[in-house]
């Protein structure tokens, strides 16, 4: 189905606006935008974060950039706090996550918010992705990187993205 939209232009003058419009324009909806996605994920409220915990409007860009999608299977080989994943999450691909650091992926870190002194006892990857209503999304996470990987080969992933150079 498509959406159409009807616009009236009248001018730049904005004292004597005339009484039909200089010209009229049909337009159809090509896209919708979801740029309300941004605080819905805000890094202020999220549960678990780090200090390379990538910005939502990266996050959301790149997962955009690897056509995530419905019923997709996404990897993010360096997922540290899970910001991908969330974003992954959020177009309704399962996810999967690595990194190489055991303390960051567990949470045994030192917390990065100032007032917070000690990080809280249920703070993880998957605490964030249940934050935001996406655990039916949430594969797991694994320490390794792509030397010691304890992936199968035959495993297919619609998208591998990451944040890493």
């Amino acid at each position: 189905a498509h959406k159409f939209i009807y616009f009236e232009y009248y001018g730049l003058d904005t004292v004597n606006i005339p009484e039909v419009p200089e010209e009229i324009f049909m337009g159809r909806l090509i896209s919708k935008g979801s740029r309300d996605m941004i605080n819905s994920i805000s890094l202020k409220t999220r549960k678990f974060i780090g200090n390379t915990s990538m910005s939502p409007e990266i996050s959301i860009l790149m997962a955009n950039q690897g056509l995530c999608d419905k019923n997709h299977l996404v990897f993010d080989c360096f997922c540290g706090t899970g910001s991908m994943l969330i974003a992954a999450g959020l177009f309704g691909s399962y996810v999967l996550g690595s990194d190489i650091d055991f303390l960051m992926l567990h949470a045994r870190t030192k917390p990065s918010r100032i007032s917070q002194k000690v990080r809280a006892k249920d703070e993880s990857v998957k605490a964030n992705m249940e934050q935001y209503n996406l655990s039916q999304f949430y594969l797991d996470v694994f320490v390794g990187d792509f030397a010691t990987c304890p992936l199968i080969d035959s495993l297919k992933f619609d998208s591998i993205i990451c944040d890493r150079k």
